[in-house]
């Protein structure tokens, strides 16, 4: 036996459907997703700083050099020091933007940041491993 479907009640899929959420978040919540994204982007703001002093010094105290292990050369330094402050930037911006574009969007942003956080983590293991392969110059 087939039915009549009413062409105007919500489906899978379809914008109104129950299981999508159809109510915003409470200003309570969308406040503490604010904040909670704002640390987070500090935090990512501090990872950059952190990466970038620590390129630095991995660069000026590295001597992990010997007669079975060739050097770089001094374009690994710059190469580390550019890497890990272009991608704190980069990153720093790139997140600020995603997030304001999802709080306007009233949608969470919290993870956006922390996916920032873990990034620039990668970036600043990049760039003291490259600025640590240039060797005693």
């Amino acid at each position: 036996m087939t039915e009549l479907i009413d062409p105007y009640t919500p489906r899978p899929g379809r914008p109104g459907h129950w299981s999508r959420r159809t109510g915003s978040p409470g200003p309570v919540a969308r406040t503490f997703d604010a904040l909670g994204a704002l640390v987070l982007w500090l935090l990512q703001m501090v990872a950059a700083a952190i990466g970038f002093f620590l390129s630095a010094l991995a660069a000026i105290g590295t001597d992990s050099c010997d007669d079975s292990t060739p050097c770089g050369g001094a374009g690994y330094i710059d190469a580390g020091m550019t890497i890990s402050l272009v991608s704190g930037v980069v990153i720093a911006l790139s997140v600020l933007t995603w997030c304001v574009s999802h709080l306007c969007r009233k949608r969470p942003c919290w993870w956006i940041a922390l996916l920032g956080l873990g990034v620039q983590a990668v970036f600043t293991v990049i760039a003291v491993a490259v600025a640590i392969h240039a060797g005693p110059v």
